[in-house]
């Protein structure tokens, strides 16, 4: 397939905390459990843009995210490989875009689904190329929230997680850090998500 491999895994605690064998050990407020999720696809620049409802969900149409880790993957058999793609772009002004939406119980799959500027998004961030070309495992991870609940989360080992994940990179419709919805601490239960690499953006 044409572009470049995107990796996308969703972890239901904050740091990626929680492994993947873990699907029957409590880690939701609800006292129910649900695993990493991870998705990879291929992608171009430009306006492209990859739109799905994440049916393998234990919790399906939700996803609930603590963290989410994105990278640049050579698993998917893309038509350019990492390290020719990020020679080839203009790292520092291409960004990988990510909006995350809220659709409710019968979130509709990609076909269904709104615009980029559908306005059921619920966070969004931006994240500058250098951060998935430069680094040294090829990937950047960001938390949902500012860090303000580590003290009373008792999945949080100070010792293994921080400095993991990026805090208040994911914000709400006013720009402000997304800092949950009041019923799941710091978590987002999303139905749907789009992803674009996006030229002529800084990002963070």
């Amino acid at each position: 397939p044409s572009g470049v491999g995107v990796k996308m895994n969703v972890w239901p605690d904050r740091h990626m905390s929680t492994p993947f064998n873990q699907i029957e050990t409590p880690n939701l407020p609800d006292g129910s459990s649900q695993q990493a999720e991870d998705q990879v696809w291929c992608m171009n620049n430009g306006d492209e843009e990859w739109s799905r409802v994440w049916d393998s969900s234990r919790h399906f149409p939700y996803v609930p995210a603590g963290s989410i880790q994105f990278g640049l993957s050579d698993a998917a058999m893309c038509s350019w490989d990492r390290q020719t793609y990020c020679d080839a772009i203009d790292k520092d002004n291409t960004c990988l875009a990510v909006r995350l939406y809220y659709y409710g119980d019968n979130a509709p799959d990609s076909s269904g689904m709104g615009d980029w500027d559908d306005d059921r998004w619920v966070a969004e961030t931006y994240i500058n190329m250098h951060h998935l070309c430069d680094d040294n495992d090829n990937s950047f991870c960001i938390n949902m929230g500012d860090g303000s609940t580590d003290a009373s989360d008792p999945f949080y080992n100070d010792a293994t997680d921080k400095g993991v994940c990026a805090d208040a990179w994911f914000t709400d419709h006013n720009g402000n850090p997304y800092l949950g919805d009041g019923a799941h601490g710091p978590q987002l239960w999303f139905t749907n998500y789009i992803v674009k690499i996006m030229d002529n953006c800084q990002g963070g």
